[in-house]
């Protein structure tokens, strides 16, 4: 509850998050396991991507920020480098089962998505990346991030009330449109453009989301054009 409390008043402190995720972990029955783990495992391939319990190589940071900035595992260098992020500083676990690699592995990986997504770490950004996770799969945990960012807006930020709900309301649309990216073995593709590897998982980038609060759709009003845009994205 502490956590979860001092989020309210600072929604993206990582060490917040890191702590309320470990309780909440602590907290968990072996029935809320099975539902995290059950919200994907049924999708197309997720099964062997459990089976293969791809992690992410650390090791191979320094060499990702020699590759192009337009590349995957350059893209992602230079994420960590401009935002000053020690992936290894998050919790270790040992792997018994698949609830444990996948906590591990969003662990890993809780970074790479902000490259593959758009979303920025400010407040808004990590709403976004929430709203995609949440529709990606079950999780109370993206649940609470984002009812702990909007207290912060009821009681400290109501001039970001827009911004917020843009946030959660994108990131939900494109997590429900594009592919699982849960347990993928990203290290192959360190290489590869990253507007490819956002084409052929249905990614599409936070930013390019401006015309859906805008209005900007000829021939139709704003809220009407807008949700004939978002049934078209979600099929």
């Amino acid at each position: 509850m502490a956590h979860l409390l001092r989020l309210i008043f600072k929604p993206n402190d990582i060490a917040q998050v890191v702590g309320l995720n470990e309780a909440l972990t602590r907290l968990a029955s072996p029935g809320d396991f099975d539902e995290l783990v059950g919200s994907v495992g049924s999708k197309p391939g997720i099964a062997e991507r459990f089976r293969l319990r791809a992690r992410l190589d650390l090791t191979a940071l320094p060499a990702l920020g020699e590759l192009p900035s337009s590349t995957l595992g350059g893209a992602y260098a230079r994420f960590l480098q401009e935002n000053a992020i020690d992936p290894s500083v998050f919790p270790r676990r040992e792997i018994r089962t698949d609830a444990d690699y996948m906590i591990v592995h969003m662990y890993e990986t809780h970074d790479l998505w902000h490259v593959l997504t758009g979303f920025d770490t400010t407040v808004e950004g990590e709403l976004g990346l929430q709203g995609f996770m949440a529709a990606q799969f079950f999780s109370p945990f993206s649940w609470l991030l984002i009812a702990g960012g909007l207290l912060n807006l009821a009681f400290f930020a109501r001039a970001r009330e827009r911004s917020r709900f843009e946030a959660i309301v994108a990131g939900y649309v494109m997590g429900r449109r594009a592919h699982c990216l849960v347990g993928m073995d990203w290290n192959a593709l360190w290489g590869a453009s990253l507007e490819a590897v956002r084409g052929d998982f249905r990614i599409t980038e936070a930013q390019s989301w401006a015309f859906f609060f805008a209005g900007q759709n000829p021939g139709r009003g704003p809220i009407e054009g807008n949700l004939r845009q978002t049934s078209g994205l979600l099929s």
